[in-house]
């Protein structure tokens, strides 16, 4: 097996444990609520996510399946569907933190500035539209969108971060062998 290929399966490795890490989070913190601060249907819709993401990790230890990763945009889906189903900010946290991790290990940085500044926007959105229109909470709406757009870029960071050490990794190893096969060669001068 090729030195990067066993580096890309670690970093879907990190992505399909972390998901279920952070699903046991939100839930606790769900939980944690009464009835009428969950939101509707929100307990049951990280239940289910986290069995998905059990299964995916339970697969992934299976030799005989191989490999098999729940595309990013059904990540991205059920954080708009879970948006919508919790009244629970830092429930939806925990999703998002997930989701900006493994856009960070996936894809480029600048997508995943879009994507937080994107789910900063939404979730400015419905704070708004859930609570009250004074002029109060604007410090709050602030702080809100501060903290969700730093911590989105952060984890998103961390990941690119991994994601490019695993590149430069594989360069210098292939590098090395590079080198290692020249000094190999047979010397003319002998």
């Amino acid at each position: 097996m090729q030195p990067l290929a066993a580096e890309r399966r670690h970093l879907e490795r990190q992505i399909t444990y972390a998901r279920p890490i952070l699903m046991v989070l939100a839930l606790v913190d769900l939980l944690e609520r009464p009835p009428a601060e969950r939101g509707p249907h929100a307990v049951l819709f990280v239940t289910a996510y986290l069995c998905v993401s059990l299964v995916l990790a339970a697969i992934q230890n299976l030799q005989w399946i191989g490999e098999v990763r729940l595309p990013l945009f059904l990540d991205l889906a059920a954080l708009a569907a879970f948006l919508l189903l919790t009244l629970s900010v830092v429930a939806f946290w925990f999703l998002y933190l997930f989701v900006a991790l493994a856009v960070g290990i996936r894809w480029r940085m600048r997508s995943s500035v879009i994507l937080a500044g994107v789910v900063t926007l939404a979730l400015l959105v419905r704070t708004a539209l859930h609570g009250p229109l004074a002029w109060e909470n604007v410090l709050s709406w602030i702080a809100l969108s501060i903290g969700t757009f730093g911590a989105g870029v952060g984890v998103s960071f961390l990941g690119s971060r991994q994601r490019r050490h695993v590149l430069n990794r594989s360069f210098s190893l292939n590098s090395r062998g590079c080198w290692m096969w020249i000094a190999a060669w047979p010397n003319p001068c002998a």
